[in-house]
């Protein structure tokens, strides 16, 4: 972790200057900066409010707690670039954070363009965010993001995951950031461990689990219910919370119709979903984001199994796909076979992991794929063509 200058960032940001405003919350705003190397950066600045009170605990949390994840990194958790410090330890006294730049900016803005200023790339991005498939992919990134929280030691709690806070690369990978309200537990159960800052719960309306009230229920289940929120908004398109519809709330609008097995009322109308989709695949993610939401936590899946569940939502266009199609695939295979050819894509990918597509061994007469958790196959993008 690298530990920064003020005069650093300040040129990089010239000045924190508005004009490099990209985002802006209590706990601090954010400014893209450009680095001498041009190294494009994401600097979060202490808000005033918090400056005024000399209250850094919220950046000192979030450079702690990013700091100490893998050091491989994740690649559905925003890069870490390091810090400002005035104390001894490097994520001590911490003005400002720095961590990498996503141009695409929040899954909020996107999903909700109403809350964007007018930009030039906005309607592209409108038209990425009408895919389906982008959709589900970043259902996906996020729970990844989520498990590796979840199953880090010491397990790490994020809190306040919402649409806001999931940010989108120039690929459209989402990767998990605001790390200021999350905190560590020695376990998977309510043992909480550093938590002497955060004695009163913590959240966003619309995203927190309403049974979350007092510290000793703090678990990962708190993270599987705000997950269930994003998960509706990814499908529905509506806000966690919006006063001009009736419910407001996104959750009890959409588990009424969830329970009666209403899926095409929930999906976006602005998304041409697939026939064969509205009536099975999204059918069980709606019930997946309805496990999410239960009132009992121990009801609520583990990202694991959640992450397990969406990711074969993703590749069941495979058993679907015609003969002819079928056709075709195993001539591609039997030409990467007899070339020894591994094939990478710099496209779609999920949780940033695209992996070779058959195997080496000449003499293997196993024609199956390997297959790696959050990899998109040859065989599913041609099967996804016949659902187009």
């Amino acid at each position: 972790m690298k530990v920064f200058e003020l005069h650093e960032l300040e040129a990089a940001t010239e000045s924190f200057s508005p004009s490099r405003l990209i985002g802006k919350g209590s706990h601090g705003s954010v400014y893209r900066g450009v680095l001498e190397d041009g190294t494009q950066i994401a600097v979060k600045k202490q808000s005033l409010a918090l400056q005024k009170l000399q209250d850094d605990t919220k950046l000192e949390n979030e450079a702690s707690i990013l700091s100490s994840l893998s050091p491989e990194s994740h690649p559905c958790i925003v890069d870490f670039l390091g810090c400002t410090s005035g104390g001894p330890h490097p994520t001590e006294k911490v003005t400002a954070i720095v961590t990498e730049y996503m141009p695409n900016g929040t899954l909020h803005e996107i999903l909700h363009p109403s809350t964007l200023p007018t930009s030039p790339a906005l309607p592209h991005q409108h038209q990425q965010m009408l895919l389906w498939r982008t959709r589900l992919e970043i259902a996906v990134q996020v729970a990844c993001g989520v498990r590796f929280l979840h199953e880090s030691d010491p397990t790490v709690v994020h809190r306040d995951i919402k649409s806001a806070n999931i940010l989108l690369d120039d690929n459209w990978n989402a990767k998990l950031a605001d790390f200021g309200l999350a905190t560590r537990l020695h376990n998977s159960t309510s043992s909480i461990d550093d938590v002497a800052n955060y004695k009163i719960p913590a959240g966003t309306i619309g995203y927190i689990d309403p049974s979350y009230t007092t510290p000793s229920e703090l678990s990962t289940k708190v993270d599987v219910f705000s997950y269930g929120v994003v998960l509706l908004e990814l499908i529905s398109g509506r806000r966690a919370i919006d006063m001009d519809e009736s419910p407001a709330s996104i959750i009890d609008w959409a588990l009424p119709l969830i329970e009666r097995g209403r899926a095409a009322d929930i999906c976006d109308g602005k998304i041409d979903w697939p026939r064969n989709l509205v009536g099975g695949r999204i059918e069980e993610l709606l019930q997946v984001a309805a496990r999410c939401l239960s009132v009992e936590q121990n009801n609520r899946p583990p990202m694991d199994e959640i992450v397990g569940i969406l990711e074969g939502l993703i590749v069941e266009p495979i058993v679907r796909a015609p003969l002819s199609m079928n056709y075709v695939y195993d001539m591609i295979l039997s030409m990467m076979r007899r070339r020894k050819f591994r094939l990478f894509g710099s496209g779609k990918k999920l949780c940033g992991e695209i992996v070779k597509c058959a195997n080496d061994d000449d003499d293997d007469d196993d024609d199956s794929v390997n297959m790696c958790k959050g990899s998109l196959l040859v065989r599913e993008i041609l099967a996804d063509i016949t659902l187009k």
